[in-house]
């Protein structure tokens, strides 16, 4: 029994906590705050956010989930972000809570951060689940599986 309350313990020290971003509402126009709407197009809120952690910023990619409540945002750095994206009562996008937070992982098992090979440009979600992942400056491009773990090919 002590060893499970060990391990639990050991578990909790190492989980990355959910941190609430420092979100600020964005208008669809500056100095415009009641407009909503362009031609079809409805504004459904929009956020700038700040996280304490440093590690998060510089995003060049991101790829929301169909259903809108995932998103994951790729850095220049060679971060993974995974946040869950929280709406009003209206439906609008009102907040976003940062899950997870880690290097992607090469093909050889190592963090990419590094600055000729963690600048990360593009994600697509693959039919299958898994990501493609395109890099500038040491052109390529990668297909991780759905879990993020180090890539199957480079092309």
């Amino acid at each position: 029994m002590i060893r499970l309350l060990s391990c639990l313990l050991l578990a909790c020290a190492f989980a990355v906590p959910t941190a609430l971003a420092d979100t600020t509402p964005i208008p669809l126009h500056k100095g415009l705050s009641g407009q909503d709407r362009i031609g079809r197009l409805v504004w459904r809120g929009g956020i700038e956010m700040n996280f304490a952690d440093p590690r998060f910023g510089g995003i060049s990619a991101m790829e929301i989930d169909p259903g809108g409540r995932t998103v994951t945002m790729l850095t220049d750095r060679g971060h993974r972000a995974e946040l869950f994206l929280e709406y009003d009562l209206a439906g609008d996008l009102s907040a976003a809570k940062l899950v997870d937070l880690e290097p992607v992982i090469g093909a050889v098992g190592r963090s990419i951060e590094d600055d000729r090979n963690s600048d990360i440009e593009a994600i697509a979600r693959m039919p299958n689940g898994g990501w493609l992942v395109a890099f500038e400056r040491n052109h390529r491009l990668l297909h991780f599986p759905a879990s993020f773990a180090p890539p199957r090919a480079s092309f």
